[in-house]
């Protein structure tokens, strides 16, 4: 959006997977991951409106435009710290990330009146693939819901086993989260 002129340039990205930043040793909830993605930034690139061709106070605001039957969320866990004298290393974000059974992401969707969209935008957890161990090593994992036996099970590697639906929800490994449709 122009900051003199107001007029609202829009541009379409496809993405098929929403990946959220994290904050080292900060513990927050999806929804403030999601409202940082989600929020009016003001532009610092050379921006030029196309109306009348101001550069300065320009802004940037991000919504879904799409509702796809499954929605994937990445909780990026993995960043570059830089270090006293300018030397750099990976690290793994262990920051605790609570995430609902039942995500509500109507507030990210442009505004309209319409209460069949509002019922649309809800969605039920069903997978969370997790992450034990550090950057360069680790283990991978998956928590899967079960429809027909309406149970959670955990597959790890050759084991697979029944787990509680409480131990699933807010787990500080989680790295990717996929939510389905209501």
């Amino acid at each position: 959006k122009c900051g003199e002129c107001e007029h609202v340039s829009l541009n379409y990205s496809p993405y098929n997977i929403l990946c959220l930043s994290m904050k080292e040793n900060v513990n927050s909830t999806i929804y403030d991951c999601m409202d940082k993605m989600f929020c009016k930034e003001p532009l610092d690139t050379e921006y030029k409106c196309e109306k009348c061709k101001n550069t300065a106070k320009n802004t940037i605001e991000k919504k879904i435009l799409t509702k796809p039957g499954t929605l994937i969320i990445c909780l990026k866990r993995f960043d570059f710290k830089v270090l006293p004298g300018g030397f750099g290393m990976p690290i793994k974000i262990n920051s605790l990330i609570e995430y609902p059974h039942v995500l509500n992401i109507n507030k990210y969707y442009p505004r309209t009146s319409s209460i069949t969209q509002e019922i649309d935008n809800i969605y039920k957890l069903v997978g969370v693939i997790n992450h034990i161990g550090l950057l360069n090593y680790g283990h991978y994992f998956s928590y899967c819901y079960d429809a027909n036996k309406e149970c959670w099970f955990n597959f790890n590697d050759q084991q697979v086993h029944k787990i509680n639906a409480c131990d699933v929800i807010n787990n500080p490994n989680a790295y990717v989260l996929f939510y389905e449709k209501m």
